[in-house]
């Protein structure tokens, strides 16, 4: 993870869950009835996870804090459309039966997603927070690229991109305040690499530089304190989709 300086992070935001869909079949070389779900844990004190969909295994190596399903540019698993079972666990557990996530989740056919699995297990229920949303990969022009920035620090924050010919300011929505899936849009950018700040009303917080690459999507997401900032660095890290 890129940082802004050093320590733990550890998140507490609210939930956001799941899209309406079509019918099950638990056949999953049918191809016309798959979706596609790449699931990230940002939980610092969770350790690695398992997601069971149905109560079977859905990925094949454990999820490590701050990473990401799959592989850059294809982070998804496969999965059947419709609507299932859904647990998250951690993968040192000798079953599911206490959970981080036990739920139901919904995925349209030929759909994809992205799933973040957020907040601190050291809460009376050993829970996590999750927020899933649909992934529109409508891939952008070869000098443009598309990204989708999700805000999981302390407060709202506006993202400030700057080169030496061009300047984005885009203002980003806080899951702790709105997990509504439908408010975490893509934002269009050219090509290029950037200096990246993070700014809260009069201050400025520099990170590392970020570099993106033309007809590519990315959800981008930051964690940390902007209040904290020893404790609680602020940090981030891109997840490419395609």
């Amino acid at each position: 993870m890129k940082r802004f300086g050093i320590t733990a992070i550890i998140f507490f935001f609210s939930i956001g869950l799941f899209i309406f869909v079509a019918a099950c079949n638990k056949n999953i070389d049918a191809g016309s009835n798959k979706a596609y779900l790449a699931v990230t844990n940002i939980s610092p004190d969770a350790g690695a996870v398992n997601i069971f969909f149905e109560g079977d295994p859905l990925n094949t190596s454990a999820i490590a804090y701050d990473s990401t399903t799959g592989v850059d540019g294809n982070p998804y698993l496969t999965a059947i459309a419709g609507i299932h079972n859904f647990k998250i666990a951690s993968s040192t557990a000798a079953s599911t039966d206490s959970p981080y996530v036990n739920g139901n989740i919904a995925l349209q056919r030929t759909h994809y997603y992205s799933l973040f699995a957020y907040d601190s297990v050291a809460n009376n229920n050993k829970t996590l927070k999750t927020l899933i949303l649909q992934d529109v990969l409508n891939t952008p022009r070869d000098t443009l690229s598309s990204i989708r920035f999700l805000n999981f620090c302390d407060t709202s924050l506006y993202v400030v991109l700057t080169n030496a010919t061009d300047t984005a300011v885009i203002p980003t929505r806080n899951v702790l305040s709105n997990s509504v899936p439908s408010s975490f849009t893509f934002s269009t950018i050219k090509s290029n690499s950037y200096q990246f700040q993070l700014v809260k009303d009069a201050t400025v917080f520099t990170l590392d530089s970020l570099s993106v690459t033309g007809g590519k999507i990315y959800n981008l997401y930051i964690t940390g304190s902007t209040t904290s900032p020893v404790s609680n660095p602020l940090g981030w890290r891109s997840i490419r989709l395609n």
